[in-house]
């Protein structure tokens, strides 16, 4: 039995507890979480450290497999263009597919050393089975499916489908997945939709994506034009949004990922068709790529459930929802960091089904329990030099 106390104890679904202890059985279960109003008495036994003890991250949105591309995708250039370099380092293949899996496998440890206990992940392949039947992880695999190429969506689907069953005859965790609006015809996400009722889909990560559903045109246009793309399934849309959500019933459970430039008119439209509807925030990729980020007040004014997610080594310097705190509490200085925390937390451990088991301080739960050192008690904020450890 372990009994662990710091400063202040942050649950992720409770006010802060200042002084609070949290008791861990030998298998790291959470048994009791102790409010002493303030006072803390030595104890025998009772490890106290400064700062604050918060549970372990969730990352709601990953691309493990594309950890290989780290570095060689150029900054600030625009979504199409960022798009263009992933699709020219695929085509050229000048990585081995054993140099690819050793990126997944160095990525998943940093990921752990991180203290992120759980990823929701973006897989086109099986590359990454083998590290996730290690189980070091609580993993949500999307297995995502796109027509961009001219394949015929049924083509596409099965495809998909034989690489959902190989992860799931591992029990591993995982569902069909759509892209974007922008790569998938109707026909594939009507069948998706038929088959997965457990979706994550980029929405909105650039400008340019609402004006081709407005316009038929500019440089995403160019873009698929490039490659090769079918546009006979496209109609003009106000925005992509209302290109994707008739396609889904009210019960799927959904991760809209990115929202950079989502309205508050698109998120009235969703919410109102959605009854279980997250949206997974990735701010570093979004400077990387668009050097913008989302209407974070706009969501929180309308009480929607934000999560945090990293993307992916190829549009990150580093895969660390810390980070990804740090860069919204510089951006949004007003927002607590109590509430970012269920961000980060249990929000992300509810939208990729695991919220029973981690995501909060709470009685029964196994959900790891980080320290967080350098943080600024006056203000109760993350500072620049906060840095976390590992504790259970």
């Amino acid at each position: 039995m372990r009994k662990i106390a710091a400063q202040y104890l942050f649950t992720a679904v409770d006010k802060p507890i200042k002084k609070g202890i949290v008791c861990l059985n030998d298998e790291g279960i959470i048994t009791e979480v102790i409010d002493n109003q303030g006072f803390l008495n030595e104890e025998e036994n009772l490890e106290f450290y400064n700062g604050i003890l918060i549970p372990q991250f969730v990352n709601a949105h990953c691309h493990l497999e594309l950890s290989y591309m780290k570095g060689n995708i150029p900054q600030k250039t625009g979504l199409p263009q960022f798009l263009n370099s992933v699709a020219s380092l695929r085509e050229r293949n000048i990585f081995t597919e054993k140099e690819k899996i050793e990126a997944a496998k160095n990525a998943e440890i940093q990921i752990r050393n991180e203290g992120i206990i759980a990823l929701g992940d973006i897989s086109n392949s099986t590359l990454t089975l083998e590290i996730k039947k290690s189980q070091n992880l609580f993993f949500h695999t999307f297995v995502e499916v796109y027509d961009l190429w001219k394949k015929p969506f049924l083509e596409v689907f099965e495809n998909g489908i034989e690489i959902l069953n190989e992860f799931q005859k591992n029990s591993l965790s995982a569902s069909l997945s759509p892209h974007a609006a922008y790569s998938c015809s109707p026909n594939l996400l009507k069948k998706t939709s038929q088959f997965s009722n457990h979706i994550s889909l980029h929405l909105q990560e650039s400008e340019n994506e609402n004006f081709m559903f407005q316009h038929f045109n500019g440089s995403f246009v160019k873009f698929l034009t490039e490659i090769n793309s079918n546009f006979e399934f496209f109609e003009k849309k106000d925005t992509s949004a209302n290109y994707i959500f008739p396609f889904f019933d009210k019960k799927t459970k959904i991760l809209f990922v990115h929202n950079i430039f989502t309205s508050q008119n698109d998120v009235e439209k969703l919410k109102n068709h959605f009854e279980s509807l997250f949206w997974v925030l990735c701010p570093n990729s979004n400077l990387y790529i668009e050097d913008k980020l989302p209407d974070v007040r706009m969501f929180r004014n309308l009480n929607q459930k934000i999560c945090l997610g990293t993307d992916s080594l190829a549009s990150n310097l580093q895969i660390s929802i810390l980070s990804e705190l740090k860069t919204l509490s510089q951006h949004f200085p007003e927002i607590s960091f109590a509430e970012m925390l269920s961000w980060a937390t249990i929000n992300g451990a509810e939208a990729l089904n695991f919220h029973e088991k981690i995501g909060s301080i709470e009685k029964s739960k196994k959900s790891g329990i980080l320290l967080i050192e350098n943080f600024d008690f006056q203000k109760m904020k993350l500072t620049n030099e906060s840095k976390l450890k590992i504790i259970a």
